[in-house]
């Protein structure tokens, strides 16, 4: 089994209940796979999120984010996630090609968030 891993099923904004300082915050944005394409992460709520995450964060943890650019909001959500992350002075790592998902690892720390 998995030991030391809590899943909550809760909407991305809300951080205030979190019982205990999360070391690792992980996204996986856009839409389920084989499922309705309407039915999307939005931008907005995503960077409340990534805000909000980011208060609670672990002075040594990490925020990664998984985003698929390949629809019309997808698109628009993974450029505000990218101007988001260019804000701070972090060690940021992302793998992509254009309009195929990609992931974004943002490392807090003295440097970082």
């Amino acid at each position: 089994g998995i030991e030391n891993v809590s899943l909550y099923l809760r909407s991305h904004e809300e951080w205030s209940w979190v019982p205990e300082t999360p070391r690792l915050i992980v996204y996986n944005l856009g839409y389920l796979p084989r499922s309705d394409k309407s039915v999307t992460t939005l931008t907005k709520s995503t960077l409340l999120s990534l805000e909000n995450g980011m208060g609670v964060l672990a002075e040594d943890g990490a925020i990664c984010v998984t985003c698929y650019p390949g629809h019309a909001e997808g698109e628009r959500e993974a450029a505000a996630v990218l101007e988001w992350a260019a804000r701070w002075d972090v060690e940021t790592y992302v793998w992509s090609k254009e309009k195929s998902p990609f992931v974004l690892f943002c490392k807090k720390g003295k440097n970082g968030l």
